[in-house]
């Protein structure tokens, strides 16, 4: 595929991470507001090239619950939480085990529509749910249990339908929801607090919450922005987004209602904030220059992007997997500078299982779990290498005269030796070229090629310890060794 260029805008804000006071909220003592200005305008070029990923594929054949997938998380033991639209599943690495409500249960889960999951640092899993509020799980008593702030007032979250969670430094929990706004509850004292993001009281719907190494915490809501919280949660900020629209501009200063819708929210390394919107929109903040960068998915793709983002995660590679509704997902390679569209193929079984991405989660290992929507998950493991068939047909051998092999070797320069019964192969594993010889010359064989071939069945090659990068030492079945 050619090279298509992509083109970053860079707006360059005064002052690092750029922020806007909501009217009505408190200033947190000892910090400083920054005020944001435009200034000048860069370009920078990304290439948008092919690739492949291998993903296995685990669906309810495989004991999993249900094939919904609506969030992930690997616990501090390394077992693997999936929650779907029936039940909660743990997986570890073997089989899952599906938790649902159960009336004969002491302490049953409230409701098998599960949205979110977080750990505490005692353990604990936090789960949300689709119109039930959210409970906390003990893994040692297997006891699902409801704050009591939330069972002693039906108004308070009891049928909230969660959509996202985070536990903080302290322990809290921050809890967001789909038409009940931001809300923390703190475990050591059972108090549920309400935050009001924009300082008018109205509770927008929240769509990512994520914390940074320092302690704050960054909130995604429904088209009244982007915002910046204290450790304390007394004071929001807004951050300035510079995004422009054909029908209107979106800077500082954007009234709340009126913004771009802010989907998902990342942090790499408390450098670089990054976010995505309804609108195929992926940014970046630097937080020490105050630069934003800008890529619009729908002009750069050459399919187009025609799914909203669902969902975000980075991997160990330092590239950004973008979920999306109906595209598949979109890898950024922010060290090579690449975009990749990952799809589903249905002729290729180990594909991406399905073009409607849920969410996505990295784990320690480094594997990438893919939450879809109805067809399971997928999971992409950077440790598992493809396997390349060498057979008579394949890279340009119409008969491949070794049917049984019994030694093999490569050197330094990728050229692998194959021998066995039948031949004498050599295969350039950088050009996919393969020679082949079944003559029973005695002779020697070469980096280029072959001079002669010892006899045709070859059990052993090694290289010369006299001169391992120049000759090998061929040994056979009955005929010596050369």
């Amino acid at each position: 595929m050619p090279a298509i260029l992509l083109v970053f805008c860079l707006m360059t804000t005064a002052g690092g991470l750029t922020a806007q006071q909501v009217p009505g909220t408190q200033q947190v003592p000892g910090t400083q507001q920054v005020p944001g200005t435009q200034a000048d305008i860069q370009t920078q070029a990304v290439e948008v090239a092919e690739l492949r990923l291998r993903f296995d594929h685990l669906r309810v054949e495989h004991g999993l619950s249900q094939g919904t997938i609506n969030c992930i998380l690997q616990d501090a033991k390394g077992y693997l939480w999936v929650g779907t639209d029936d039940g909660l599943n743990r997986f570890d690495g073997y089989q899952f085990v599906v938790f649902r409500p159960d009336p004969k249960h002491p302490h049953p889960l409230v409701s098998n529509v599960i949205t979110a999951l977080a750990e505490d640092r005692n353990g604990n899993i936090w789960i949300g749910t689709g119109g039930a509020g959210f409970q906390r799980f003990r893994p040692s008593t297997r006891e699902f249990t409801t704050p009591a702030v939330v069972r002693s007032n039906r108004g308070a979250l009891a049928t909230s339908v969660i959509t996202a969670l985070q536990v903080d430094r302290r322990q809290r929990v921050w809890i967001g929801t789909e038409r009940d706004g931001l809300h923390v509850y703190d475990p050591a004292d059972w108090s549920l607090k309400a935050v009001d993001l924009t300082g008018d009281g109205k509770r927008h719907m929240i769509s990512d919450i994520t914390s940074t190494r320092s302690g704050k915490i960054l909130v995604a809501a429904h088209r009244a922005g982007l915002f910046l919280l204290e450790e304390d949660g007394l004071a929001s900020r807004r951050l300035a987004l510079p995004f422009r629209t054909p029908s209107k501009a979106i800077a500082n200063g954007s009234p709340a209602g009126n913004g771009p819708v802010v989907l998902q929210v990342l942090v790499e390394a408390d450098r670089y904030i990054w976010i995505a919107t309804e609108e195929g929109i992926m940014a970046r903040h630097d937080v020490r220059t105050g630069a934003w960068s800008e890529i619009r998915l729908a002009s750069v793709l050459p399919g187009g992007f025609g799914g909203a983002t669902a969902t975000m995660a980075m991997d160990g590679e330092e590239r950004i997997w973008l979920g999306s509704h109906s595209s598949g997902i979109i890898l950024l390679d922010t060290r090579r500078r690449t975009l990749h569209a990952v799809a589903r193929n249905p002729l290729d079984p180990e594909a991406l299982p399905g073009n409607s991405i849920r969410c996505i989660y990295h784990d320690r290992m480094g594997n990438m779990w893919i939450g879809t929507n109805g067809m399971g998950l997928g999971l992409h493991s950077p440790a598992s290498k493809e396997f390349n068939l060498i057979a008579p047909g394949t890279h340009g051998t119409g008969q491949l005269p070794v049917h049984s092999f019994r030694a093999i070797w490569q050197g330094r320069d990728s050229i692998l030796w194959l021998g066995g019964y039948g031949g004498f192969c050599r295969i350039d594993r950088r050009s996919s070229r393969v020679l082949c010889t079944t003559n029973p010359a005695v002779g020697t064989a070469g980096r280029s090629g072959f001079f002669a071939s010892p006899a045709s069945s070859v059990f052993s090659v090694l290289p010369d310890p006299e001169a391992p990068e120049d000759a090998l030492l061929v040994g056979t079945e009955g005929s010596g060794l050369y």
